[in-house]
């Protein structure tokens, strides 16, 4: 097991204080906004976002070492649940008793919105996963149930943040106290980013490398706050303030610099998603030709460096493709339910590429030629959930393609960019259902300024519309 040096106990500490700095900042200018009960959400989800989950510092991700950026989810208490696993699971048994024994809020499931949606259907993804994974065990294939059990994490996590994300629908019905709130999660999130890559310049000895440089941003799941930035500079907003655009544009630019390929690709498609509704509206905007001409030569540059040094991360795709192809071969049924997230399939070995795989896992890990990781975008509900679980996500990227298509028609373009985000990042997988707490946290965020500013556009938030 990995020890501490010195050097390293060293740079945590910087980060430490960087860290503390941030919160500090963070907590003073959300005490200065008047959001009454909402503050103490507020910290709550400060604290979680600003422990981040999956650090970019290789000898504290691949062991696992608790440190304050990764305390809460790392520090073990009882039977491998976190600090963060108790929390959750406290504050899901307090929802649950203010809605089935209290009787609060007893429509709030009943709405039929955009964040529901992508609710029921996680959910109804993951039934199917652990049915194909009992299916798969039964019939002697190698499983392991505790990464099977670990999805239960993102079913907590995914309730606390839709139940909340429904309050403060129904609760702000303001200009000035949306105002208030918008203002407060987007500061939050600028003082995360700013800490990281403050933090950034003192780790780069032991930090991931991506694009041939050291990253920038500690943490991954980041990469989706960038595309749900991109329609604050798509079209201006009375409540969007100028400080906001800006920080926006850096965001998304230090994201750029960070080389997530999965960011690339989702911008790529939100490209062709935006000039297709245009032409079926019979223009485009000005915003709209700027911001395309903006990702056309990021996913242009990113495609050249694809092309010439992602040998070795093509063949791993294959390599996982052609293991999942078999498993499905040696199990016919299992191709309509899948394996779930614990059915292990064989190691690829078309490349010595064996993706972002933590030492910890690997010294861990019950079988040394299997494995449950299936790395491959926009494909990996097929593992879990077979061809039922991609029939859910056609079917619900159906319904997300008309809803932003009539938004595009009766509202304009900076709402159609909005819901055409979700489309695009809520159809690669089971985002609300996963382990890692940020992008349940991150996808409400968002969906929570776009359902605000159109509220604040048209008076009220039409049921017919978010």
């Amino acid at each position: 097991m990995f020890v501490i040096g010195n050097e390293l106990l060293k740079l945590v500490l910087i980060d430490s204080l960087i860290l503390l700095i941030a919160i500090i900042i963070s907590s003073i200018y959300i005490s200065k906004k008047s959001i009454g009960k909402e503050k103490i959400a507020l910290y709550i989800y400060m604290i979680v976002t600003f422990s981040i989950y999956n650090i970019y510092v290789k000898p504290v991700q691949d062991y696992l070492l608790p440190i304050p950026r990764t305390y809460i989810f790392y520090q073990k208490i009882v039977a491998g649940l976190s600090i963060y696993d108790f929390f959750s699971i406290g504050l899901c048994g307090m929802l649950l008793i203010r809605y089935f024994i209290l009787k609060r809020d007893k429509g709030i499931f009943k709405q039929s919105n955009v964040i529901m949606w992508i609710w029921r259907r996680d959910v109804y993804i993951l039934v199917l996963s652990f049915g194909g994974f009992y299916l798969y065990m039964l019939t002697g294939n190698p499983t392991d149930y505790m990464i099977q059990l670990r999805t239960l994490r993102g079913v907590i996590t995914g309730f606390i943040c839709v139940y909340i994300t429904m309050l403060i629908l129904k609760k702000y019905d303001k200009e000035q106290d949306i105002r208030r709130l918008l203002s407060i999660l987007f500061f939050l999130n600028f003082m995360n980013v700013l800490s990281q890559v403050i933090s950034s310049f003192f780790l780069q000895s032991i930090s991931w490398q991506r694009g041939g440089h050291s990253v920038v941003l500690l943490d991954q799941s980041e990469s989706y706050m960038s595309l749900f930035l991109l329609p604050l500079i798509i079209a201006k907003n009375k409540i969007i303030s100028k400080w906001m655009v800006f920080t926006a544009y850096v965001i998304i630019l230090l994201q750029v610099y960070n080389y997530v390929k999965m960011l690339y690709l989702n911008a790529a498609l939100l490209l062709i998603l935006l000039v297709i509704i245009g032409l079926m509206g019979g223009r485009i905007s000005r915003r709209i030709r700027n911001l395309s001409m903006l990702i056309g030569i990021a996913v242009f540059i990113f495609a050249l460096f694809f092309i010439n040094s992602s040998k070795g991360d093509k063949m791993s795709r294959v390599g996982q493709n052609n293991s999942l192809m078999v498993a499905f071969q040696n199990n016919p049924v299992n191709i309509i339910f899948g394996i779930g997230d614990g059915g292990l399939i064989i190691r690829q070995t078309m490349s010595e590429d064996g993706g972002e795989r933590r030492v910890v896992d690997s010294e861990n890990e019950k079988y040394s030629q299997y494995q449950a990781e299936y790395q491959v975008p926009y494909l990996g509900t097929l593992k879990t959930s077979g061809i039922l679980g991609m029939v859910f996500i056609v079917y619900y990227l159906v319904l997300l393609l008309k809803l932003t298509c009539r938004v595009q028609q009766k509202y304009g373009w900076y709402y159609c960019a909005a819901l055409g985000l979700f489309l695009i990042v809520v159809s690669v997988g089971r985002l609300m259902i996963i382990a890692e707490p940020q992008i349940p946290i991150f996808l409400c965020e968002a969906y929570i300024i776009y359902a605000l500013l159109l509220r604040v556009e048209l008076l009220r938030l039409p049921n017919a519309v978010a």
